[in-house]
């Protein structure tokens, strides 16, 4: 007894298939302001977290140059980067030899004029001391929220702030003033950044 009734081959219908409408293509300068914006991201985590670890750490004055010095230098490395990946898929064009009309040549030369674009647009930040001093207010002010987050933290122990049934141990009391303690000089640190100052200033 045949229970299944297999189809001759060639006889399986599988539909018509509709090729879907293309998207038009996001315009290059779009592509190069949004690259841009998320450099200049990374940039400023670059200078927050040097701003930290020089004042906590190293106990560094603030230095407004320094840090725009250091961010100067993290845009160029960025510049680079994108030239020379421009650079890349004009030398892959010219080995391929590829037809003007040809998709693949075409994208090649948008994916190569965006990186060039975006190049010159993180250079030209470079040349901006405006734009260089609001990456450098940014980075200071995220550093002061997440300088603020751990000492509140530490204020209140390693382990109440993050678990709620947490109950404090026999030393929690004998080791308040040493968090206290730590806590200040902290601050101390905290409000020297702020000020663009050095500890010995703020504690006279």
């Amino acid at each position: 007894m045949t229970f299944f009734r297999r189809r001759p081959r060639g006889q399986l219908d599988l539909g018509h298939y509709t090729a879907p409408a293309a998207e038009p293509a996001v315009p290059v300068q779009r592509v190069v302001d949004e690259g841009l914006l998320v450099a200049l991201s990374g940039v400023r985590l670059a200078v927050k977290n040097r701003m930290i670890v020089a004042a906590l750490r190293d106990g560094l004055d603030y230095d407004h140059a320094d840090y725009a010095a250091f961010a100067t230098d993290r845009i160029v490395e960025v510049a680079d980067h994108e030239e020379s990946a421009a650079t890349q898929l004009r030398r892959r064009i010219d080995l391929a030899a590829l037809p003007f009309d040809d998709a693949d040549r075409i994208e090649y030369e948008r994916r190569a004029l965006i990186r060039s674009e975006l190049a010159r647009a993180l250079m030209a930040v470079t040349e901006d001391r405006e734009a260089l001093g609001a990456i450098i207010d940014a980075s200071r002010h995220a550093a002061l929220d997440d300088v603020a987050t751990t000492l509140g933290q530490r204020a209140v122990g390693p382990s109440a702030s993050t678990d709620e049934h947490y109950l404090p141990g026999p030393d929690y009391e004998a080791e308040k003033d040493d968090r206290v303690a730590a806590l200040i000089v902290l601050d101390l640190a905290l409000l020297a950044v702020e000020r663009g100052t050095s500890l010995d200033q703020i504690s006279e």
